[in-house]
């Protein structure tokens, strides 16, 4: 049986309204439409897959997204957390696709597989909490270039090393190897070295280009 998780997340209008800054707001962005800002109130999920999503616009009038529609929503962000619409295999781009959260958010972003978002606490604050599965730990990386890789030794040291290092600013910087243990902040680090200097407007966002497929 396919494991059903409802996620309720109560908007409580007292404390967040739509007066607020668009930052404390949740949104939901589709495929080639513009970014709405909303309260997101209910995200439904089947064995991992978003089937239903329900929100407020600004106007207060709510919306439901059903089961084929949420395949059309590229990113969503609620109480802070962000969930983008990326490959399930890495390797398979073009295949199967999942709504995972972002774990490391950035020119490099690293999204966690096992952690999934779940209902709210018990008095309806918009504080979500993880649950963590069974099985080993599944991270991917997206690189700046759009390429996706999970995150095992032999991709960092054949794919997502050589690229970080392309930028000179971040090998002068980061000198210890790139390894599972602290990719996350070589990761951080990489985008601080891409924030400032003359690299953050050349080679750093050129290097692309120079790899080729996706593992």
């Amino acid at each position: 049986m396919k494991q059903l998780l409802i996620i309720f997340i109560m908007a409580q209008f007292a404390s967040l309204t739509f007066a607020q800054s668009k930052n404390d707001l949740d949104y939901i962005l589709f495929y080639d439409q513009d970014t709405t800002y909303c309260i997101i109130t209910m995200i439904a999920r089947s064995g991992g897959n978003v089937y239903k999503v329900e929100y407020y616009d600004v106007n207060q009038e709510l919306h439901k997204v059903k089961k084929k529609e949420t395949k059309q929503i590229e990113s969503m962000r609620v109480a802070g957390r962000t969930l983008d619409y990326i490959p399930l295999n890495a390797s398979k781009p073009n295949k199967y696709q999942r709504h995972i959260e972002r774990k490391i958010d950035g020119r490099i972003k690293i999204y966690d597989h096992i952690r999934l978002i779940a209902e709210t606490d018990k008095d309806g604050y918009r504080q979500l909490y993880s649950v963590v599965g069974a099985g080993a730990e599944i991270y991917t990386i997206k690189l700046d270039n759009g390429r996706y890789y999970k995150i095992k030794s032999s991709n960092i040291k054949k794919y997502i090393a050589p690229y970080m290092k392309k930028c000179r600013e971040f090998n002068n910087s980061f000198k210890d190897e790139i390894t599972r243990q602290n990719i996350e902040e070589a990761v951080i680090e990489y985008f601080d070295m891409l924030s400032t200097g003359f690299y953050a407007n050349n080679f750093c966002l050129l290097i692309g280009k120079y790899i080729p497929i996706y593992l």
